[in-house]
Formats: structure tokens, C-alpha cells, sequence
């Protein structure tokens, strides 16, 4: 989301394939801030045209959207560090000497780092795009 203008019911946004969009806020448009956990809507608060800001990420139906999903930067920011240090808690490091494809595994001198499941082969989390990527 990049600005809002609460008067004419009007938010700017990027949306995710890059290109900028306009959102027309119907009047009686139901408004919720949830946290990015969150599965559904039951926990979700309401808030006011207004409290969107820039930075925060937008999920918006209809035309004039009559319901609109918020999720604050600072919330998109929290959830990113904690995927990010479960990353780093879980994960392993190394300078890569060697893939094997048939045997699944990626090896950083003589030992294996880590050996991947058949469903997951040719994948690394890269938390700067917070994104599996393949290879």
C-alpha cells in the first residue's frame, strides 16, 4: 500500500506483479487488521479508513471493495524476523562444494550439510525474497 486518502474513500497500492492500482473504499466497506497467523477473520479487529498506512499490506473484494484486509508493516516486519530466525535456527550454512540430484543431497567439502526430502529436492528458503526458490 502506498498512500490513503480517507476523503475519497481511495488507496494507492503496488500490487504484488509490480503494477500500480487504485482501491475505491465502499462506504459501508468493513475494514480488519489481523496478523499474518491468523487463518481467517474471526480475530480480526476492525479499524478505520484511516489507519492504514504506507507500507502495510491490502487484501481488498469487490468493486467498490466492501471488505478490505489489512496487515500492518510493522506486523509483515515481526512475522519476516521470526521466519527468519526460525530459519536460521533450523537451517546450515557453508560454502557449497558439491550437489548430487540422485541422492538428494548438498555437500560443503567432504560431509553432506543436509539431505533433502523427495518433495523438496532442488529448493532453498531465501529469506530476503521470503520465498522458497529452486535450483
Amino acid at each position: 500500500m502506498t498512500t490513503v486518502n480517507a476523503d475519497e474513500r481511495r488507496i494507492e497500492i503496488r500490487a504484488d506483479e509490480g503494477a500500480p492500482a487504485a482501491v475505491i473504499v465502499a462506504e459501508n466497506a468493513e475494514i480488519f487488521a489481523g496478523s499474518s497467523d491468523a487463518r481467517d477473520s474471526k480475530n480480526a479487529r476492525r479499524i478505520r479508513l484511516s489507519d492504514i498506512a504506507s507500507g502495510d499490506r491490502i487484501l481488498a473484494r469487490g468493486s467498490p471493495a466492501g471488505t478490505v484486509l489489512v496487515m500492518s508493516r510493522q506486523e509483515i516486519e515481526r512475522t519476516r524476523a521470526a521466519e527468519r530466525a526460525d530459519w536460521e535456527r533450523r537451517g546450515v550454512s557453508g560454502v557449497i562444494a558439491a550437489t548430487d540430484r540422485t541422492a538428494r543431497t548438498v555437500s560443503a567439502g567432504v560431509e553432506p550439510l543436509l539431505e533433502a526430502a523427495p518433495q523438496h529436492a532442488g529448493q532453498a528458503w531465501n529469506p530476503d525474497l521470503n520465498m522458497n526458490v529452486g535450483w
